[in-house]
């Protein structure tokens, strides 16, 4: 595996990280990287709305 492709799997994992410790729920980011995955919507028809609004909370 070429420095290229390490360096861009090592940002990718670093995003995430980044994403994750802001609060932003692991089954979004999965929606978000599966074209033929559940989407959002039923996720959280499924999971329900969570009591933390992360997506404005500031």
């Amino acid at each position: 595996m070429g420095a290229t492709t390490m360096g861009a799997r090592d940002t990718s994992a670093q995003l995430c990280m980044r994403l994750l410790q802001a609060g932003i729920p692991l089954s979004l980011l999965c929606d978000l990287t599966d074209d033929g995955g559940p989407s959002s919507r039923d996720i959280l028809e499924h999971e329900g709305q969570p009591e933390l609004a992360w997506w404005s909370a500031g």
